[in-house]
C-alpha cells in the first residue's frame, strides 16, 4: 500500500510539472482584434480591425493570409503567454516585420487576447498593440476584412 501511495504521489507531482508545459493556447483559435498604432509619417493614431488565427502547428495568420510563427512561453493561472513573428509586404508595398508578445486570458465565458507589437515598416520601428476576443473563424475573417 505504501508503494502504491508513493507511485500515485510521484505521478501527481509529474502531472503538475508537465501539464503547464504542455498547455499551449491559443492554438486552433481565432481572435477578432483591434490593431492600434501610431502612423510614423503623420504621428496620428490608427486603429484597424484585424483577425489573428493560431494553428495547432505553430503558425499565426492574419485575415490577409500573411503568416508567421508563434510559440507558447508560459502558463500563469488563467493566462497563457506567447510570442510570435510576422513578416510580409502589405497592400501598399511596405515591408512589414512584426514581433508580438502576447497573453491570452481563459477566465470567464470566452477567451481574450492582448499583445504588444514592435513593427518595422520599411526600416522604421513602430510600437503597436492588439486586443481582441475569441470568435469563430468566419466571424474573425469577417471582422478583420471589414472597413469599420
Amino acid at each position: 500500500m505504501k508503494r502504491l501511495g508513493f507511485v500515485l504521489l510521484v505521478a501527481a507531482a509529474f502531472a503538475l510539472v508537465v501539464a503547464p508545459a504542455l498547455a499551449a493556447p491559443p492554438k486552433g483559435k481565432h481572435y477578432a482584434s483591434m490593431l492600434v498604432m501610431v502612423d510614423p509619417e503623420t504621428g496620428e493614431i490608427d486603429a484597424s480591425p484585424a483577425c489573428l488565427s493560431f494553428t495547432r502547428g505553430g503558425e499565426m495568420c492574419t485575415e490577409f493570409d500573411d503568416c508567421g510563427t508563434w510559440e507558447f512561453v508560459a502558463k500563469r493561472g488563467h493566462q497563457n503567454e506567447w510570442r510570435g513573428t510576422l513578416e510580409f509586404v502589405n497592400e501598399d508595398g511596405t515591408n512589414v516585420k512584426a514581433a508580438l508578445r502576447g497573453v491570452t486570458e481563459r477566465a470567464g465565458t470566452g477567451n481574450s487576447i492582448a499583445a504588444t507589437v514592435l513593427a518595422t515598416l520599411d526600416g522604421v520601428a513602430v510600437n503597436a498593440a492588439i486586443a481582441g476576443t475569441r470568435v469563430s473563424r468566419s466571424a474573425c475573417l469577417e471582422f478583420g476584412l471589414s472597413e469599420d
